[in-house]
């Protein structure tokens, strides 16, 4: 009885660890009031859904729903976060958020707003320490810093928060490729724009040979335009260091739940052929 007690207890903990739900998107530096339109997403990434009831927001429980200026909730869709959804945390208390009125929020997103007036605090330009907590426990840990212009959110992408590629960030939607900058390039013919846009500055003979008679020693490099933009393009992700993203399950689970979903499956087979020997060991008592 000890040992199916025990196999069950690893089931259930394999189960509660595949499950995943990790902050996706921060808008810490809104270009209207800020005390009023700062908001975190959550993502679920795995294939179940996920209870957010058990969850909480630097210590301050979600709570269903978002609180107008008017102070009254509205939206108020539970906190059951399906697979593969998006959740917009906003402000609580009295005062409320205008996060819905100002930014063009999914229409599946679920609603949550946190159980005080500002999210950790308020969420500083200089950075701030997040926290998501699950029960007792801290399951996440992250902090920022003062990396995006006004009006960008910081967006995770492959293991990493960089800026949105688009202003007001994509609250309860897919993250923009913020890997690449934003760019306005033609399909025209190479040689046209080869004429627009020379590979390097052209220096007039009299002046290369009056500087080759000044100076013949002294050699002249002239950047080209191409170098010069790719240098400012190499420039614009915004990175946190990886020293400042500090998770505790949501990096693990990455690497480790396929692997756990085998083990789900092998305990299930073990309780089963446990029920099969203890079941043959009574029939052998029962004709004795």
């Amino acid at each position: 009885m000890k040992k199916l007690v025990l196999v069950f207890l690893l089931i259930l903990f394999l189960v509660n660890f595949v499950s995943a739900v990790r902050i996706n998107e921060i808008m810490y530096k809104p270009d209207f009031s800020q005390s009023y339109n700062e908001w975190i997403e959550l993502y679920n990434d795995e294939s179940e859904e996920i209870n957010l009831s058990e969850f909480s927001l630097c210590e301050k429980n979600l709570v269903a729903g978002y609180v107008n200026r008017q102070g009254e909730i509205q939206n108020d869709g539970g906190l059951i976060l399906g697979a593969g959804g998006f959740a917009l945390i906003t402000d609580g208390g009295s005062s409320g958020t205008e996060v819905y009125e100002n930014f063009d929020v999914g229409l599946e997103t679920l609603a949550i707003h946190v159980e005080s007036a500002t999210l950790c605090g308020g969420l500083t330009d200089a950075g701030k320490i997040l926290t998501l907590e699950k029960g007792d426990e801290t399951y996440e840990e992250l902090a920022y810093s003062d990396d995006v212009e006004k009006g960008y959110s910081l967006e995770f992408k492959e293991g990493k928060f960089l800026k949105s590629q688009n202003i007001h960030g994509t609250p309860g939607e897919e993250n923009s490729d913020s890997n690449l900058p934003e760019t306005n390039e033609s399909t025209s013919d190479p040689k046209e724009n080869s004429s627009n846009e020379p590979e390097e500055e052209v220096i007039s003979k009299e002046t290369s040979d009056e500087v080759e008679n000044s100076n013949k020693n002294q050699k002249i490099i002239v950047p080209s335009i191409k170098e010069t933009k790719e240098e400012e393009n190499l420039s614009l992700p915004i990175r946190l260091n990886p020293k400042d993203i500090k998770t505790q399950n949501s990096l693990q689970n990455e690497e480790k739940k396929d692997y756990s979903k085998y083990l789900f499956f092998i305990f299930c087979l073990v309780l089963l052929l446990l029920y099969i020997i203890k079941f043959r060991k009574r029939k052998n008592e029962w004709k004795t």
